[in-house]
């Protein structure tokens, strides 16, 4: 189920039992952001490479294993 989805019933429940509900991890997305092919490149955001842990500044190698797949690593 995604995150939206989730998110979305657990609103409708505390709306309906009007009580508070903490589920650990709901608040911090595994995946954020959109990675976007243009005609410039691919555009990665700040969120989703936070996400993975990279930093501002950090440089990294980006390489193909297979097919369909790009895969980053820190230098």
């Amino acid at each position: 189920m995604s995150y939206d989805l989730c998110h979305n019933h657990l609103a409708k429940l505390m709306s309906l039992d009007e009580k508070f509900y903490k589920i650990e991890g709901m608040d911090a997305r595994t995946v954020s952001g959109n990675a976007k092919l243009s005609k410039t490149g691919i555009h990665l955001s700040p969120t989703l490479l936070a996400n993975y842990g990279f930093s501002q500044g950090d440089e990294f190698k980006v390489s193909c294993m297979e097919e369909g797949k790009i895969v980053l690593e820190k230098k």
